[in-house]
């Protein structure tokens, strides 16, 4: 017998919750929404202010999925999914609000410029 061989019963390592369920699919999940996310805002200059809405709840939902699969201490491929999901989604959100802040500012500067005028014409 080889002594490097693996042993008979090896198969690939699985992760579980606390429960015994699987936390490989609620980590891929995550992950799949994080970079959901991240391309729906990188392409909403091509679409409108909605697909970065949506990039934001996306990338939200991928952050808590990421973290809830990150606190039950996972390993191996759920853990490296966990964290794609979990930061890929932190990095949408914070990306969808700031750029929601800037669009308000816009908005509010125009809004400002025409209340001055209306004002400076009585």
């Amino acid at each position: 017998m080889d002594e490097f061989a693996p042993p008979a019963d090896s198969g690939p390592s699985r992760s579980l919750d606390r429960h015994g369920g699987d936390l490989d699919s609620p980590a891929r999940t995550a992950a799949i929404l994080g970079i959901l996310a991240l391309t729906m805002n990188m392409l909403a200059c091509c679409f409108s202010i909605f697909a970065i809405m949506a990039g934001t709840v996306l990338g939200t939902v991928a952050a808590i999925m990421g973290r809830s699969v990150l606190d039950q201490d996972p390993e191996g491929e759920a853990l490296a999914y966990a964290n794609v999901g979990f930061w890929s989604g932190l990095i949408a959100a914070l990306w969808g609000v700031f750029v929601a802040f800037l669009v308000f500012c816009y908005v509010m500067l125009y809004v400002g410029v025409i209340v001055l005028a209306i004002v400076a014409g009585a």
